[in-house]
């Protein structure tokens, strides 16, 4: 098996940051909160701070293919938790924004 987390950068969300990177740890925050305390997770759609879908995050077998039925229901998973991540992301960069940065 093998996991791949795809971010696609070139949009508003990572041009109006401060540093781009805050975005981009926001969004893999998001992939790690999934991924804790859950069942086995093979596709998770990746949603930036303005709500677009920026990317993904999926483990694909040997023939390439992810189970189809993983996929449909943390599909689901995600359409009824996306408010929530979308609130806990904001309030995780709100409080980054107010601290140091670590990257300076």
């Amino acid at each position: 098996m093998k996991a791949t987390i795809t971010v696609n950068m070139n949009n508003a969300a990572f041009q109006s940051a401060q540093d781009p990177q805050v975005e981009l740890r926001r969004i893999l925050l998001q992939v790690c909160d999934a991924l804790h305390g859950m069942g086995p997770i093979d596709y998770i759609p990746l949603i930036d701070i303005n709500g677009n879908r920026v990317g993904e995050y999926k483990v694909t077998c040997e023939s390439g293919d992810t189970s189809v039925m993983h996929k449909l229901d943390n599909m689901h998973f995600v359409e009824e938790e996306a408010d929530v991540y979308r609130e806990a992301s904001n309030d995780a960069w709100a409080s980054n924004q107010e601290s140091s940065h670590p990257f300076e």
